[in-house]
């Protein structure tokens, strides 16, 4: 705002919008974060005031009007995804932890590499608690979707439930060894739909082409 009074000033061009931008942040915990993303992440209270401090004092606005735009994409879509995955196989790891590998990785879940996200089991678990780390089915050692948690005892076809997920996966998930999965929406009413559909071999090769000179003959 005080630049777009000098830009007034100076040059007599008046800013028409004051666009925030991005980085609202969902309540996604990074790696490296010590503090839970539920307690150091601003709430929308704290942001509003903040930026309705600042238009309130500013003659810019209080002159020109200037349009106010927020760009909250991932702090509201974050909350509102949930994933669903289900008990593969697992195994007890030499360094004394439990390895359980899950129907969907990093492929389905990209944000994997940089938040800690929350999995929760989907049923009522009993049993003791040891240290649990969760794998994808891929065929690679960076296939982890959470390392180092406390769980209880699970079995093969158990459901977890990975939360939040809402941004960036559907956008960057890959073809990768598994298919991307279904994608519901589920209503205020509880009310299930379907939105997309889960991939098969031909949504993968729909698009590809054989130059004439390579087709059998």
């Amino acid at each position: 705002l005080h630049l777009a009074q000098i830009v007034k000033d100076k040059f007599g061009i008046c800013v028409e919008y004051i666009d925030m931008g991005g980085g609202f942040a969902s309540t996604n915990t990074l790696h490296s974060q010590y503090t839970p993303g539920e307690f150091a992440t601003p709430s929308y209270d704290q942001y509003c005031s903040a930026i309705g401090r600042a238009f309130n004092e500013s003659d810019f606005v209080r002159d020109e009007s200037p349009r106010l735009v927020m760009e909250t994409g991932r702090t509201i879509i974050d909350e509102s995804g949930w994933l669903i995955s289900s008990i593969l196989a697992k195994k007890n790891l030499a360094s004394g932890q439990r390895g359980i590998i899950l129907d969907a990785g990093v492929n389905t879940l990209f944000t994997s590499w940089w938040y800690n996200l929350k999995v929760t089991p989907a049923q009522p678990l009993s049993g003791t608690f040891q240290q649990t780390v969760f794998y994808g089915p891929l065929c690679m050692n960076i296939d982890i979707v959470k390392n180092q948690s406390l769980y209880p005892d699970m079995k093969v076809g158990d459901r977890v439930i990975v939360h939040p997920v809402g941004a960036y996966n559907v956008t960057q998930w890959m073809q990768f060894i598994e298919y991307r999965p279904n994608v519901v929406l589920i209503s205020e009413t509880g009310e299930v739909n379907l939105i997309r559909e889960r991939e098969t071999l031909d949504d993968v090769i729909a698009r590809e082409k054989i130059p004439e000179h390579l087709k059998p003959r």
